[in-house]
């Protein structure tokens, strides 16, 4: 690995990423997955890492004049091109779980559909000779689109409007949740975006967050986080607090008092211009075609999740106990206990006792990760009341050092 990384992502969101291109002059200039594959190929080179592909929805655009330049006008004759946003995962810390929903499905290929609905992702059906293993990491339940034979169908939930402008369906974004494996039963929420016309795709962005986070939102980890090609601002994301950007690229983060989640989270910026070998981020230049590129450069950001928010905790039957877990570092963890007479509403003193560590209600007790398997499962403590039965309580599953990148 380059040691200009210091973290492997867990995700990468990609906008503007091509599927397949057709044209007339030649049939095959861009095979089905051809850049994915080799973007895919690459990370796995430089990190060990194979990525999965969760999704790539997209729409279609026409241009030039029967050749593969991509800056003419719609045409007959010219090329077709099918392109969109994309999601790759490390799938050794993330489990895929958008597909687990029955709703009805969108085609690929729908271009009538607007507003908030199930989409399948591009079939991965003419791959370049050789590369027909792309089409295994695209993930299920299948779908048998475009070629009559099953492939991955990659759904997303996206939503969609026309866009006048450029005479084509838009999709502005994207919806994933991925069940984080260090804390099962919780999910990342992320959305992609590429924003275009400023208040129609912005508009449905919003539309598509509300209707995600109300479904969902019991399950999540942290705040919902919507990243990606803003073509400007963060405007009219009022929700959300800015936890990365870099000209008019940007990861977002939503506020706590607006997406309440089982945890605390801070973030940082982790990207430092760092780029892998033969990569090029040359924002505004004409790609250079024998290399990776990128016409933007690159985001990284990592959210540490550290304390689940405090919340009554199990109780005995006559004290309330309050639990608040407190970061500490990534060797031994730390929770302060507050007992309350339940029908007094008084405060009570006695003894905290979790994981083989004891100390006294309101004051800190540090105490080692419970783990199973190596993985942290939740630390059942009690705490003691002289003249009150014994109350018992539950520390979350703190995945802490393992933060999402």
């Amino acid at each position: 690995m380059d040691e200009g990384f210091k973290e492997i992502p867990d995700v990468i969101a990609l906008q503007e990423a091509p599927g397949w291109w057709w044209c007339p002059t030649d049939w095959n200039a861009l095979r089905d997955y051809a850049a994915l594959d080799r973007l895919i190929s690459n990370i796995r080179t430089e990190t060990g890492v194979l990525y999965r592909i969760a999704y790539l929805v997209a729409t279609y655009e026409g241009g030039g004049e029967g050749g593969c330049g991509i800056n003419g006008g719609t045409a007959t004759g010219g090329c077709k091109m099918w392109g969109g946003l994309a999601m790759l995962y490390n799938p050794n810390r993330l489990r895929n779980a958008t597909g687990e929903a029955q709703d009805p499905q969108t085609s690929h290929d729908d271009l009538l559909r607007m507003g908030v609905h199930f989409r399948r992702s591009l079939p991965c059906c003419n791959t370049e000779d050789g590369h027909a293993a792309v089409c295994g990491l695209v993930d299920g339940p299948n779908q048998t689109d475009k070629c009559g034979r099953p492939t991955g169908g990659g759904l997303a939930w996206v939503s969609t409007y026309y866009e006048p402008a450029k005479s084509v369906t838009d999709i502005p974004v994207a919806f994933a949740r991925f069940e984080f494996r260090p804390s099962p039963g919780r999910y990342v929420h992320l959305y992609n975006v590429h924003i275009h016309n400023q208040e129609a795709s912005r508009m449905r962005a919003n539309e598509l967050i509300q209707a995600m986070e109300q479904r969902f939102g019991q399950t999540r980890l942290f705040p919902p986080v919507v990243l990606g090609d803003f073509n400007g601002g963060e405007e009219q994301f009022d929700d959300f607090d800015v936890a990365g950007w870099l000209s008019i690229d940007g990861i977002l983060i939503g506020k706590r008092d607006k997406f309440p989640s089982a945890f605390n989270v801070s973030w940082r910026r982790e990207d430092a211009q760092a780029l892998p070998p033969g990569a090029v981020c040359n924002e505004g230049a004409p790609p250079i075609l024998s290399v990776l590129w990128s016409d933007h450069c690159a985001i990284m950001t990592s959210f540490q999740w550290l304390n689940p928010r405090p919340a009554p905790g199990p109780s005995g039957p006559e004290l309330t106990l309050t639990v608040f877990p407190v970061q500490t570092n990534g060797i031994r963890l730390s929770v302060r206990v507050n007992a309350r007479d339940r029908a007094t509403g008084v405060k009570k003193d006695g003894t905290v006792v979790i994981h083989g560590a004891s100390g006294k209600t309101g004051v800190i007790v540090e105490y080692l990760p419970c783990k199973e398997q190596n993985i942290r499962v939740p630390c059942t403590g009690t705490v003691t009341v002289e003249h009150y039965p014994t109350a018992t309580f539950e520390v979350g599953v703190d995945p802490y050092p393992s933060p999402l990148h």
